[in-house]
């Protein structure tokens, strides 16, 4: 429950600031203890607007980056061009790039199934169809490197890649199932019971 937790309390320390504070950010967007901010009133503005949020609460403490033109924010770098603004993929220094390995004792297709989901992140947060394919070449070659297949690579990056960007960014109502799920340890010599239950339960 802490995120839970943390999310309320924040929410609250938030909108009583944010309510008695005279200036206002332009967007303010939160994930968990994580802020993106547009900010329109000057860099003096801005540091007072910092101070006064840091010391608002005695035991919660904020860090800030700012910049003009460019800003990173969980896996996404927000950009200012042309007077608009473009996302691209963030990623930590971090970041090891640690997927399941194709050795692992996995279905084949959660392998499928890792390279599909990435490539659809990729798709999503790239603006620019340039640095997407860049971006996505880059995940080609790790998945790869990883002795993933690359037939398996190469179809799931390119079923993403086609997905409409606008589509993804909408988001509707799930549809309903009504059909009860059967949940098994996974083991290849299960895979008859696919078969079993199409054989009683045609529909």
């Amino acid at each position: 429950m802490a995120p839970q937790f943390a999310n309320i309390f924040m929410a609250d320390l938030e909108q009583c600031f944010l309510n008695s504070y005279p200036l206002k950010p332009r967007v303010y967007f939160r994930f968990i203890d994580d802020i993106f901010m547009i900010w329109t009133h000057g860099l003096d503005a801005l540091k007072k607007f910092y101070q006064d949020f840091n010391s608002f609460h005695n035991t919660i403490n904020f860090t800030m980056e700012y910049s003009d033109n460019a800003i990173n924010f969980l896996d996404t770098t927000v950009k200012i061009r042309d007077d608009h603004l473009e996302t691209s993929l963030y990623r930590k220094p971090t970041d090891s790039r640690s997927y399941l390995q194709p050795s692992s004792f996995h279905p084949q297709h959660t392998f499928r199934s890792i390279v599909y989901s990435q490539a659809l992140r990729y798709n999503k947060i790239c603006s620019e169809k340039e640095d997407r394919d860049k971006q996505l070449g880059e995940l080609h070659q790790t998945f790869t490197q990883l002795k993933y297949k690359p037939c398996i690579v190469e179809k799931q990056i390119t079923r993403a890649s086609h997905i409409n960007r606008g589509d993804l960014l909408q988001y509707g109502p799930k549809t309903n199932v009504s059909r009860v799920p059967l949940v098994v340890t996974y083991n290849p010599q299960l895979k008859c019971l696919q078969r079993i239950i199409n054989d009683f339960n045609p529909s």
